[in-house]
């Protein structure tokens, strides 16, 4: 969209189990970009969660969000996990772990997240995933507006005419 879209530039609809955190970190950055608003239709799990957070704009039903610690796992050419890796027994493994759980946190300051949604995923160890409730999407950040981009939108509608104005509550 040329000028100034509104309300977007870009629409996302998400339905992922998950997949690579860098390559959704490096998506997520794009995203951003283009100021996507970005929405979960089916679920969103695992590294989808570093998409979601892009949007400027944001919406996910409950138990549709799932989270999980970081992991290192080897799959085939399908992309189907086959093995996860003890990084306790791998000092390589551990060390790519330890720098993605680094640039994840800083990932979601970046995207104007609370710190409460990486420590979260930190603490969920177990195998599978931890669904999100609809009170607990709404208050990781994982629903709602990225408060910058909602002043820049207001400022914007508030100067132009007609019945477009807005109020930012």
């Amino acid at each position: 969209v040329r000028g100034d879209p509104a309300p977007a530039g870009l629409i996302v609809l998400l339905d992922s189990p998950g997949g690579d955190g860098i390559a959704a970190m490096q998506i997520g950055r794009l995203l951003r970009k283009a100021n996507a608003h970005v929405f979960v239709t089916g679920q969103c799990a695992s590294a989808c969660v570093f998409v979601l957070a892009a949007g400027v704009v944001r919406g996910a039903p409950a138990y549709t969000v799932g989270i999980h610690r970081g992991r290192i796992t080897m799959s085939d050419a399908n992309a189907k996990v086959i093995k996860e890796v003890d990084v306790n027994e791998d000092p390589a493994a551990k060390k790519i772990l330890l720098d993605f759980e680094r640039n994840a946190s800083a990932y979601f300051a970046e995207m104007g997240m609370p710190s409460d949604l990486f420590r979260a995923m930190q603490a969920h160890q177990l195998k599978g995933v931890y669904r999100f409730s609809g009170r607990e999407v709404v208050f990781y950040g994982l629903s709602g507006f990225d408060s910058d981009y909602l002043k820049r939108r207001t400022a914007v509608l508030d100067t132009q005419n007609g019945n477009i104005r807005i109020d930012p509550d």
